[in-house]
């Protein structure tokens, strides 16, 4: 996901302000880690809006970078391998596969995902972090996108650690 995002999409300069900036919450871009805590990539999108996106709210920008990381993320080799299988898949198979997908990308986070209609799902989120959603509303976007589909996307916070986000696609 770092690689995705702050190597390949945004191309950070190891040596910019924006890389100094990443380095005070843990990521240097220079030595990137396997792993990170869910609290140093919360922190990296962070930083990274400020950096890339300072005129627009919190969650916009969020949104936009959760954009950019799928981007960049397909240009890896196992984003790779999903970006070639995407085309060939329908919406709702695609969705069936989201909560897999999340796994993979967050550690610590589970969710359930349940069918509300022929066009519709309720994915509901179990921690890490509550913004979780945000970003994956760029992802989405932009997979749905090479589905060939439209998507749209709407999420809640639930109690203090769970989230909802209701998907629909036409």
């Amino acid at each position: 996901m770092i690689e995705g995002l702050f190597v390949r999409a945004l191309a950070v300069d190891p040596a910019s302000p924006f890389a100094d900036d990443l380095r005070a919450i843990g990521l240097d871009l220079r030595h990137v880690e396997d792993r990170y805590d869910i609290n140093v990539w919360i922190a990296a999108i962070d930083v990274a809006t400020k950096h890339v996106y300072p005129d627009l709210p919190r969650d916009d920008a969020w949104v936009r970078l959760g954009r950019r990381f799928i981007e960049g993320y397909f240009q890896t080799f196992v984003g790779g391998a999903i970006a070639a299988v995407l085309p060939f898949m329908s919406a709702s198979r695609f969705v069936e596969r989201i909560p897999w997908f999340l796994r993979t990308g967050l550690g610590g986070a589970t969710a359930e995902l349940d069918f509300t209609g022929p066009n519709s799902a309720l994915l509901t989120m179990h921690g890490p972090h509550l913004r979780s959603p945000i970003i994956l509303v760029g992802v989405l976007e932009v997979c749905f996108e090479r589905l060939g589909t439209k998507g749209t996307f709407e999420w809640k916070v639930i109690g203090e650690v769970d989230t909802e986000l209701s998907i629909s696609w036409t």
